[in-house]
């Protein structure tokens, strides 16, 4: 076989090679062949095209365009999972079998039912004031409504999803509950959720009131710090600052009174108690246990400028005010002290009146020395008014200067001036002629006394409105006008010199203030240490209070209230200045069994007096003037019903 190989020649041997020996090398097959577009069409039950829903096979992703379809090209032929979903549709997942030729597979979705959801099951707070949030899930549009006046709502209406910031404000009155319950509903297609917004009510001090107990005659009186809850307790535990422990006890279900010691607290301050603790007498665990500052008086209410004078109303509801500092006139609230209206001046106001009966505004200028109608309303000046000396009675007395003005409610006045020389005069003024000067009458002449003393620097109404009673100041021997303002007629008295302090320099027969009672023809005249009624229709003295009443200081000053059903009574102040502002003596006097009611002290830290710096409004309240000192005046109140 060699042998005959080696003769067959190459081209014989390759040729029968391709015969009997094919190639080993397969075919490669066509990739096209097994590859597919498949054409996606989403449509609603009613065969209506759904844009923008969301297509996927395995990790490829697809939204359907306006007509309903989205295309996944190169796809490998076989069996695969089609998933389609849309919002507000039920979603879908079927097999599509894929052929080597392209396809189209409809899917339609089912419209889903309107669905409405609230995370949680309420809203749970311990503040009676507060806020928070709901997550509200729905597939369609929503709105809440509720009967409660304690919840609102942003936004109150909304589409699907959203977030609802609630706010609620629980009154009061819901005291006694251990809970304080409220609902909202919110509305959709679908059902409503009703959600219940639930407060665990705090203890709450609604009430602080400081009481002073009669200190006449005593040592040492405790005094009462009056708190009132806003729900039902019961008294724990009080702690005054430096851990000394008060003493603390129930009044009725609300309120507690602590007890504190004489010298813990004077009439007229702010007290601080460092720690109160209460329990709810209801069980449900809640406690108060923190600090409360009980205040003594009423209140003190700031106006801007130094005090110059001021004046009530007929009807005590309003208040006049001048000021300088600026130099201003206020109209306040009389209960209060609210500003209704202001009035800054270029002038320096002092004494101040408003005339009831043609309702101007009459108002020293001090500045100028002159007397000045303004109208109430705007502050408009609507009348000047210059009181000159007389030529041929007095040619050498120089040009008068107005000093104080006061009108009886029949429109007649007597207004007192002053001169370089110190001599003082009055005058009628009459508001029903255009507040032309109608008459004067000089004092040294009238009634032969030493001209320089009768300055006038207190004029009050009697309880008729017809007569003004006067008291010019005197070094002895002091005299009380009374000026009848229906026949311009003038009598007087003098003062007792034995009224005073016997023995004492200057003592006797000095009078530091006076006030007409409101109820009787009474002048009550208060002496450095004693004080006297007098009656100045039937002339007599009743010598009263001689005993126990230190009154030197120029601070004292009258007033009158209801709050001691034996009579009328006096209420006394007398006070000095310390280092940290003033410190007064109140005394409650009643001048019909001369006894001395009350007494207590006050202190108003960086506060400064005046002579005229009280005064009594509506039954129940002593009201005090003072300044601070650095272009200030307060009003200080303090309500008389609960001093005992």
């Amino acid at each position: 076989m060699k042998i005959f190989l080696q003769h067959i020649p190459l081209v014989v041997i390759l040729a029968l090679a391709a015969v009997f020996f094919p190639s080993c090398k397969e075919k490669e097959p066509d990739p096209a062949a097994n590859r597919c577009q498949l054409t996606v069409l989403v449509t609603d039950e009613s065969s209506r095209p759904i844009q923008d829903a969301r297509v996927e096979i395995g990790l490829l992703r697809q939204s359907t365009d306006a007509t309903g379809k989205c295309a996944f090209p190169n796809l490998m032929v076989g069996t695969v999972i089609l998933k389609v979903s849309a919002e507000d549709y039920l979603p879908v997942s079927q097999s599509v079998s894929l052929t080597p030729t392209s396809q189209t597979e409809k899917v339609s979705l089912t419209q889903e039912p309107p669905y409405l959801s609230v995370e949680g099951d309420g809203i749970d707070t311990k503040e009676m004031n507060a806020k928070g949030t709901v997550q509200i899930r729905s597939n369609t549009a929503w709105r809440i409504e509720t009967s409660s006046g304690a919840l609102s709502f942003s936004p109150r209406e909304g589409s699907r999803n959203g977030t609802v910031e609630v706010t609620w404000d629980f009154p009061e009155e819901q005291e006694d509950e251990d809970l304080a319950l409220a609902e909202f509903t919110i509305l959709s297609a679908a059902e409503p959720v009703t959600v219940p917004v639930r407060c665990h009510l705090p203890i709450r001090i609604t009430q602080k009131e400081g009481l002073i107990f009669n200190q006449a005659g005593a040592e040492s009186v405790p005094s009462i710090a009056r708190l009132t809850f806003s729900r039902k307790v019961v008294p724990l535990e009080a702690w005054a600052p430096g851990y000394t422990e008060l003493g603390i006890q129930a009044v009725d279900d609300h309120t507690v009174d602590v007890v504190m010691p004489a010298n813990f607290v004077d009439l007229g301050e702010d007290y601080g108690i460092d720690r109160l603790k209460v329990k709810s007498a209801s069980g449900d665990g809640v406690v108060f246990d923190g600090k409360a500052v009980v205040p003594f008086h009423d209140g003190k209410v700031a106006v801007e400028g130094v005090y110059k004078s001021w004046y009530l109303t007929k009807d005590e509801s309003r208040l006049w005010v001048s000021t300088e500092f600026p130099c201003r006139i206020y109209e306040l609230d009389a209960r209060s002290f609210s500003v209704l209206k202001s009035f800054d001046l270029d002038w320096e106001p002092g004494k101040l009146q408003l005339n009831p009966y043609n309702n101007r505004l009459y108002v020293i200028d001090r500045s100028h020395g002159v007397l000045k109608a303004l109208d109430p309303a705007s502050g408009t000046t609507l009348k000047t008014i210059t009181v000159e000396r007389d030529e041929l009675d007095h040619p050498d007395t120089p040009v008068t200067v107005a000093h104080n003005i006061l009108f009886a409610d029949n429109g007649l006045g007597v207004l007192v001036t002053t001169c370089a020389d110190g001599i003082y005069r009055w005058f009628f003024i009459d508001s029903r002629r255009d507040d032309v000067v109608e008459h004067y009458t000089p004092f040294e002449e009238e009634f032969g006394s030493s001209f320089y003393d009768y300055c006038f620097s207190d004029m009050y109404l009697d309880h008729s409105r017809t007569k003004i009673v006067s008291m010019p100041w005197m070094h002895v021997d002091q005299r009380v006008f009374i000026i009848d303002c229906l026949d311009k007629s003038v009598t007087w008295f003098d003062v007792d010199n034995r009224l005073g302090s016997p023995g004492v320099p200057d003592a006797g027969g000095l009078i530091l203030r006076q006030r007409m009672h409101k109820e009787k023809d009474l002048a009550i005249l208060c002496a450095p240490y004693s004080m006297t009624v007098y009656d100045y229709v039937h002339p007599a003295y009743t010598p009263a209070f001689t005993n126990g009443l230190d009154f030197r200081f120029s601070f004292a000053d009258f007033c009158y209230g209801e709050s001691f059903v034996e009579d009328v009574c006096t209420y006394v102040f007398s006070g000095i200045a310390q280092s940290n502002g003033i410190r007064w003596t109140l005394f409650i006097l009643n001048h019909t069994t001369h006894t001395v009611q009350f007494a207590a002290p006050m202190r108003f830290e960086d506060a400064h007096a005046f002579g005229d710096a009280i005064s009594f409004l509506e039954g129940d309240r002593i009201v005090l003037l003072c300044t601070d000192g650095n272009g200030k005046t307060y009003f200080v109140t303090i309500n008389t019903s609960r001093l005992r």
